[in-house]
């Protein structure tokens, strides 16, 4: 076996694999880390708007999830996404409290960009209202589903419900996403 073969099959592992490694192994942190930034990253950037606070968020996650697996908080018995996803709504939610007023400056700018159209900005303004009627709850089920790219059964361990109530919550959300938009204009 040469060595990229080696290296992809040693990527390939689960979870539980490099967090187990860990503790003697440095690069173990940087398989989790290069694996799950991405959604992470996406999903803390749905929530909050802006690139700086993602950025910092997103290092507090996971400077949270390697202080957790150092000090035995993590359970291989738990889904490690679905944990690592706690730990982001968590330090979301701090964000939010720490900012309890919002200034003008603070809303992100609607930019369009004239190269996609006229008809792509319009029917990203109608998303984007119709995503703000839903609830909190709603909105938060298709981040995770689609910003973050997470399957139902992550998403269940995450909000502590079954995979069918996550799969028809889901599907609840879009239908009313979708006849929400149907009347913006």
């Amino acid at each position: 076996m040469n060595i990229d073969a080696k290296t992809a099959d040693l990527k390939s592992q689960d979870d539980d694999y490099w967090i187990e490694r860990m503790s003697t192994d440095t690069a173990a942190f940087e398989i989790i880390y290069d694996r799950y930034l991405p959604k992470i990253s996406r999903y803390i950037y749905r929530k909050v708007g802006d690139q700086l606070a993602t950025e910092e968020i997103t290092a507090l996650v996971f400077f949270h999830a390697v202080e957790g697996i150092m000090k035995g908080k993590y359970s291989p018995r738990n889904k490690f996404a679905a944990w690592l996803f706690s730990i982001a709504r968590a330090k979301i939610a701090d964000h939010f409290r720490k900012r309890r007023t919002v200034s003008i400056d603070d809303i992100p700018e609607q930019v369009t960009n004239p190269a996609i159209g006229e008809h792509v900005a319009f029917e990203n303004r109608k998303l984007e209202k119709g995503f703000s009627r839903l609830t909190q709850a709603e909105q938060e089920l298709l981040a995770l589903r689609f910003s973050a790219d997470l399957d139902f059964n992550t998403i269940a361990h995450i909000l502590h419900k079954s995979a069918a109530a996550v799969k028809m919550a889901t599907y609840r959300a879009l239908n009313k996403l979708r006849k929400s938009m149907e009347g913006i204009e």
